[in-house]
């Protein structure tokens, strides 16, 4: 028995020193990479906290002198030191590297936090969690907390408040820096944040009357439409993700003074922000037509996905013209437009449906139609100077223009029809320039979204032609079928 103890414990303190090697090594402990302060920094081996838990025991070893701590802060059930006795070795503390886990403790507040104005927390590692404890009231301390993840990889600090019996956590998410937070869990506490939107049940829905904002996104799984949902009418932002899915929902006016669903997805992040889903009735979004969609980190992916709605959903042009003007990404593709909308989505912005270039409308802001461009079009090439997208194909061939520049404004390409690329060019033999300056997507649910070939003037080499495949610093895939040849 002894024997199983001691394996227990030193298991637990090889996986704690493993933490601490990776708090290290993510933020440099004792390499000096911080500027200097008036007290011993994180530059100083000193200013690492080397013990797996706050006790009376180990505070004696903690960097009482440093402004910077490196560390993975725990005060759990050994933890026998009251608030005021923690205030003295916490007082000159402004910045923490690494994590702070409250867990299982007999504290009543976070008190001993001793903050002028700020605690700097550089918590990429290991985040915060605050759980099971049985006395806490008070965490007002993380008022002044501010909260720094990893932004290029979209690894917000986790943040976990859960199951304190007499925690009141009604206004903790919409106070300070943790306002600005977007995957914070509080829940199984004496009260929780109001008008979480990834909490809601048709049990509850009543209680979101008031709320103005979402955090933690807004999950409908699973949901039959009722009356209810009216509650959500009042709701005007979303911060966080937001999937629909599994519903009879017809459409989703009932988030039609939604202005504004605002994400955090980084320059690497790939994770879908609207994710509308396995929603056999729906045949309309319903969005407000001055929808935003905004992504916090920039540059950073918006991806919007519509998957398996009702044969006959359909995109209005004012979708359309947001998803343009938000950079919205779309993997996956509804195959029908609403034809009814055909005219001005703005003012100025001029819808018309494609016959022949020459039929063709001067001043198009957007198309509906499979473009093509040949050899009679030479005198009617200006009528596309202003087209912004096409919903539809593009297909450029036996051209007898040397570039693209009568679609330099061109910026979305939405082809529905699986059995043809979004973009073809091919055929020119003239052409020496296919560059579209503007082109920020182009999307298909075809395997090669732009292609080209048999164009004997675009590429003097090899090089040259595998360049073109990456000229393109977004999301469009070229298929170059001359390049190796």
């Amino acid at each position: 028995m002894k024997f199983g103890g001691l394996l227990m414990l030193s298991l637990v303190f090889a996986d704690f020193q493993e933490d601490l090697n990776t708090i290290s090594v993510t933020y440099s402990c004792g390499k000096g990479l911080l500027k200097p302060k008036t007290y011993h920094r994180i530059s100083d081996p000193y200013c690492t906290f080397n013990h797996s838990e706050v006790t009376s025991k180990t505070i004696k070893f903690f960097p009482q002198q440093c402004e910077e701590v490196c560390g993975l802060l725990v005060f759990n059930s050994n933890t026998d030191l009251s608030e005021d006795e923690l205030k003295i070795p916490f007082k000159n503390m402004i910045i923490l590297c690494g994590g702070l886990r409250i867990e299982n403790s007999t504290l009543g507040s976070l008190s001993f936090f001793n903050i002028s104005m700020h605690m700097y927390f550089y918590c990429e590692t290991y985040g915060l969690s605050i759980t099971n404890n049985s006395l806490l009231t008070n965490i007002g301390a993380l008022e002044d907390f501010l909260f720094f993840g990893d932004d290029q990889n979209n690894n917000e600090c986790a943040f976990h408040v859960t199951d304190n019996p007499k925690l009141d956590a009604t206004h903790l998410c919409a106070q300070g820096a943790v306002a600005d937070m977007f995957d914070m869990i509080v829940t199984g506490n004496f009260n929780d944040c109001e008008c979480n939107g990834g909490l809601i049940t048709a049990e509850n829905l009543h209680t979101y009357r008031k709320c103005k904002t979402l955090i933690g996104g807004l999950l409908l799984i699973n949901f039959t439409f009722t009356e209810d949902l009216s509650a959500l009418t009042n709701v005007v932002q979303i911060r966080g993700d937001v999937e629909i899915g599994f519903t009879d929902f017809e459409n989703l006016t009932f988030l039609k003074n939604v202005k504004v669903i605002v994400s955090r997805n980084g320059r690497l992040g790939d994770k879908v922000v609207v994710n509308i889903h396995d929603n056999y009735e729906m045949t309309r979004l319903g969005f407000n037509e001055r929808l935003q969609l905004f992504n916090e980190i920039d540059p950073g992916a918006t991806i919007l996905n519509l998957e398996n709605l009702h044969p006959d959903f359909c995109l209005t042009f004012d979708n359309l013209w947001q998803f343009t003007w938000d950079r919205v990404e779309l993997i996956s593709l509804p195959a029908n437009y609403c034809t009814k909308d055909v005219g001005n989505i703005r003012d100025w912005a001029r819808v018309c449906i494609f016959y022949t270039l020459e039929k063709l409308p001067t001043n198009c802001y957007g198309i509906i139609g499979d473009v093509e461009v040949d050899v009679n079009s030479g005198t009617h090439l200006y009528k596309l100077f202003g087209v912004v997208f096409i919903f539809g194909s593009l297909k450029i061939q036996y051209m007898k223009a040397e570039g693209l520049d009568f679609l330099y404004k061109l910026a979305y390409v939405i082809a529905p029809d699986a059995a043809r690329p979004a973009i073809l060019i091919r055929s020119n033999k003239y052409l020496k320039n296919a560059i579209l300056a503007s082109l920020e997507h182009a999307i298909s649910t075809s395997s090669t979204p732009v292609a080209l070939y048999d164009n004997p003037l675009l590429f003097q080499n090899n090089y040259e032609c595998l360049m073109f495949r990456i000229t393109y610093l977004t999301n469009v895939q070229v298929d170059n079928r001359q390049c190796g040849r």
